[in-house]
């Protein structure tokens, strides 16, 4: 699986965008980004405790944008098996109230 058959799999979702972002290609919901093209992996926007959950249960690894400082609600994943699935979670957190 590629970024580009995630981003396809969302192409009829009516909020959801392709666009570029942090230098790369990124998926957007309503102009902010959940889900982005990384290196061979996808980074993914989900609550904070998700991330740790992953960080702590796989390979994923928090997202950190070069500043020395990760994100806590960005985490890096390389299993492609698993991009779908988060990307759908990613994009529920991003319709969720904020």
């Amino acid at each position: 699986m590629t970024f580009a058959d995630v981003a396809r799999a969302f192409e009829g979702e009516p909020d959801v965008t392709r666009g570029r972002g942090f230098a790369r290609e990124v998926l957007k919901r309503e102009g902010k980004i959940f889900a982005i093209d990384y290196e061979g992996a996808v980074v993914f926007k989900l609550p904070a405790d998700r991330c740790a959950a992953l960080v702590s249960e796989t390979s994923a690894v928090p997202f950190d944008r070069g500043q020395g400082k990760p994100l806590r609600e960005w985490v890096v994943v390389r299993e492609s098996d698993a991009w779908l699935p988060l990307a759908h979670e990613a994009l529920a957190f991003a319709r969720s109230p904020s």
